[in-house]
C-alpha cells in the first residue's frame, strides 16, 4: 500500500463499515479518527489504552470526553460491559451533562472537566470503548456479549424539574405535547474533518407543512433557532409553536422536559440521545448520506430501539419520507389584503374566520408558504389547484414558476382568472 495509516482511509472505511452494521471491523477502524490523533497531539503523555482486557476486577479505568456531548452520551453506554468486568470507572465529561452522569450506576466518579484525569491502570478516550472492549473476545461470554449492541445510557431526571416541566406545559397548552427540532450538527463550512454528514437540516417550511394537521401542543427545542424561524415554522404548521429553545443551555431541564413530552419529532442531535436516555423514542429525520449511527436503509436503527427513522431520498426529496406524494392537492388559502378586510360584505367578514380571510400586506402570503412545500408533497405529473383573489393571477404564476412548476390561470363562469394550476413535470 502506498500510504497504509493515511487516516482519511481507515476514517471512511469504518464509517463506511459501521453504517453497514458490521461493528466489529468498523471500531477497529474507527481508532483512526482525527479527533483522537488531535488528542494524541495536544496530549502526548497520556498513554491511550486501545485494548482492554476480559478481567478488569480491581483495575481502574479512566475515559476522558471527545466529540459533542451526543456523542458522549451514545458511547457512554459502552461502559456497562467494562463495570460489568469488573472495572472501576472514571469519567471526566462536559461540564453541560456532568450531573446527570454523576446519576449513571455504572459510572462510580465524574469529575470535573477542568480537573486532570486522575492515575488509572487505563486510560482512554470515550469514542475508544467498543474498540477496546471488542479486543478480547477470547471469553465466550464476553464475546456473547459484545455481538449485541447495547442500550441507550439510563439517565434519570430529577423529580425537581419534572415538576417544573409539568407545570410550564401546562401553561402552553393541554397533551398531547410534541418537541420539534429541523437542524442540528455543525454546518459543513465551519466543520476541520471530513465528517460533514453529522450536519442535518430538513426545511422548516417543509417540515411544518408535514405536520400542519397533526393535533397537539408544538414546542421548538431547536438549539439556537436563527432569527425568524420559529415564526416561520408556526406559520407553516399554522398552530402555535411555544418556545422552548432556551432549554438546551440547561439539559437537567431538557432532560425532564424529553421525558415528559409525548411524542419528538426532528433530526438527531442531543436531544434524542437524552430521550433515549429516559427510555422514550422519537421520530427521527435521517438526511441522505445517513449517519453511521442510523445505518444505510431501513425505518430503524439498533442503536435507538423502538425509534421510527424517516430518510430524505438520494435525490434529496423528503416528500416520501414527510408522509408520501399526491396526485392531485386543492387548496383554497387566505388571499384577502390586510387592508381589504374591513370593507368585506358582512356575510363574509362576520362568518369567516379572520385566519381564513387575512392574505397579509398583499395578500399573497399563505402562496409563498405553500408554493414551495409542494415540491415534495406532489407526485411526477402532479397537480396543484390553488384559489386566488382577482388579479393576482401574474403575481402567483411568478411564485409557480420561480419554484419549476408549469403554471396556468383558469377562469371561473365570469371569465375571470380564480385559480392558478401548477403541474410538476414527470420526471
Amino acid at each position: 500500500a502506498l500510504a497504509p495509516d493515511l487516516w482519511e482511509t481507515h476514517f471512511s472505511l469504518a464509517v463506511a463499515k459501521l453504517t453497514a452494521g458490521e461493528f466489529e471491523f468498523g471500531w477497529r477502524e474507527f481508532l483512526y479518527r482525527p479527533t483522537r490523533a488531535r488528542f494524541m497531539g495536544l496530549y502526548p503523555d497520556v498513554p491511550l489504552t486501545a485494548e482492554l482486557p476480559g478481567a478488569l476486577v480491581g483495575k481502574h479505568v479512566a475515559v476522558h470526553r471527545e466529540q459533542g456531548l451526543g456523542d458522549q452520551l451514545f458511547f457512554l453506554r459502552f461502559a456497562a460491559e467494562a463495570k460489568a468486568r469488573g472495572a472501576r470507572i472514571t469519567y471526566r465529561p462536559a461540564g453541560k451533562i456532568a450531573s446527570m452522569l454523576a446519576r449513571v450506576p455504572f459510572i462510580d466518579r465524574v469529575i470535573d472537566e477542568s480537573e486532570q484525569l486522575p492515575a488509572a491502570d487505563y486510560t482512554l478516550l470515550v469514542s475508544d470503548l467498543p474498540a477496546a472492549l471488542a479486543a478480547d473476545v477470547a471469553a465466550n461470554a464476553t464475546r456473547d456479549r459484545m455481538q449485541q449492541v447495547p442500550p441507550p445510557l439510563p439517565l434519570i431526571p430529577l423529580e425537581t424539574q419534572l415538576t417544573a416541566i409539568r407545570e410550564r406545559l401546562a401553561l402552553a397548552g393541554p397533551p398531547p405535547y410534541i418537541g420539534l427540532t429541523w437542524r442540528g450538527g455543525t454546518a459543513p463550512e465551519d466543520q476541520k474533518t471530513m465528517a460533514w454528514m453529522l450536519f442535518k437540516e430538513i426545511p422548516i417550511t417543509q417540515f411544518g407543512t408535514a405536520l400542519r394537521n397533526v393535533n397537539g401542543t408544538m414546542l421548538a427545542l431547536q438549539r439556537n433557532p436563527a432569527a425568524g424561524e420559529t415564526v416561520q415554522l408556526a406559520q407553516a404548521l399554522g398552530k402555535p409553536l411555544h418556545d422552548f429553545s432556551a432549554l438546551n443551555e440547561d439539559l437537567e431541564a431538557m432532560l425532564a422536559l424529553l421525558a415528559v413530552i409525548d411524542e419528538y419529532i426532528g433530526v438527531s442531535n442531543t436531544n434524542i440521545h437524552l430521550r433515549a436516555g429516559v427510555g422514550k423514542t422519537s421520530r427521527v429525520l435521517v438526511p441522505c448520506p445517513a449517519e453511521w449511527r442510523w445505518m444505510a436503509s431501513g425505518k430503524a436503527s439498533p442503536w435507538f430501539p423502538g425509534c421510527d427513522v424517516y430518510r430524505q431520498k438520494n435525490s434529496g426529496d423528503w416528500g416520501e419520507a414527510l408522509g408520501g406524494r399526491f396526485d392531485l392537492i386543492l387548496s383554497n388559502p387566505p388571499y384577502i389584503p390586510a387592508r381589504d378586510i374591513q370593507d368585506l360584505m358582512p356575510e363574509v367578514a362576520l362568518h369567516e374566520p379572520l385566519s381564513a380571510l387575512d392574505g397579509g400586506p398583499d395578500g399573497l402570503d399563505a402562496y409563498r408558504q405553500i408554493i414551495p412545500s409542494l415540491c415534495a408533497l406532489l407526485a411526477p405529473g402532479g397537480l396543484a389547484v390553488l384559489e386566488i383573489g382577482i388579479g393576482q393571477q401574474d403575481a402567483v404564476i411568478g411564485l409557480g414558476r420561480a419554484e419549476g412548476f408549469q403554471a396556468t390561470a383558469h377562469p371561473d363562469l365570469g371569465g375571470i382568472p380564480r385559480a392558478i394550476l401548477l403541474r410538476r413535470s414527470g420526471v
